[in-house]
């Protein structure tokens, strides 16, 4: 993917590298043979998933969380970091500020820890 594919995201395109690595040489050479490995495999989309704006309809980055047409904002799942959809968003009790989740999201954590993630009380799905 180009840079250019990046420019209707909320996700950073030009930033500065680090000067050192910060994996073995052993790791990095894993992680450029699997990118590699991945570029060319013809079953892979070379694309960012969309989603539609649910304030305008626009075709946006379906990870962010800001509307690159009308800038309409949408709430954070703190356990993701995606947006959340209208009409799926719940409030995590006991916590303050208030923090918002993705109710499926939610059911998935809690359904394979069994806790809430802030307070490891014990937690179960919300249906």
């Amino acid at each position: 993917m180009e840079n250019s594919d990046f420019v209707e995201t909320d996700l950073p395109y030009d930033f500065e590298l680090p000067t050192q690595p910060h994996v073995s040489d052993e790791s990095h050479e894993e992680v450029r043979d699997w990118v590699l490995s991945v570029s060319m495999d013809q079953q892979v989309e070379q694309s960012l998933a969309t989603r539609h704006c649910s304030s305008c309809g626009t075709e946006t980055y379906a990870g962010s969380l800001v509307c690159h047409s009308c800038k309409s904002a949408s709430d954070m799942c703190v356990i993701t970091g995606g947006p959340i959809p209208i009409g799926e968003r719940q409030v995590v009790k006991n916590v303050d500020p208030p923090m918002f989740v993705r109710k499926a999201d939610w059911n998935r954590y809690v359904g394979d820890f069994g806790v809430d993630p802030w307070s490891s009380a014990v937690a179960s799905p919300s249906y």
